[in-house]
């Protein structure tokens, strides 16, 4: 077993188990307003199971995703996004980066 990265939650990380299920992360991704294309908001809880260092780069891991232009965390859990991508695509962009991100704090 790997060890848990600074910042992380043994209990949260048990509980809610590897890998990570979609439906424990409240995905939601709304229209954007004052001039971003999409709001998208999380279970606050993604740094107590990623690990400070890994859920701080979240930011700079989803604005690699191509179509995406900008991206600002607004708060704990909350991320406005300008992105030429169709809502559904984006969303599962997001999710798909959000694994990766879930696996490299599991196994580092």
């Amino acid at each position: 077993m790997s060890a848990i990265p600074a910042g992380a939650d043994t209990d949260l990380r048990e509980h809610l188990g590897y890998p990570p299920k979609k439906e424990d992360w409240s995905f939601d991704i709304s229209p954007g307003d004052a001039g971003w294309s999409y709001r998208f908001m999380m279970f606050e809880g993604a740094e107590q199971y990623l690990g400070t260092e890994v859920y701080e780069s979240l930011p700079e891991r989803f604005a690699k995703i191509p179509g995406v232009t900008q991206v600002e965390q607004e708060d704990r859990e909350s991320y406005l996004i300008n992105s030429t991508l169709p809502e559904t695509e984006l969303e599962a962009q997001l999710w798909t980066v959000f694994q990766a991100a879930a696996s490299e704090a599991h196994t580092n």
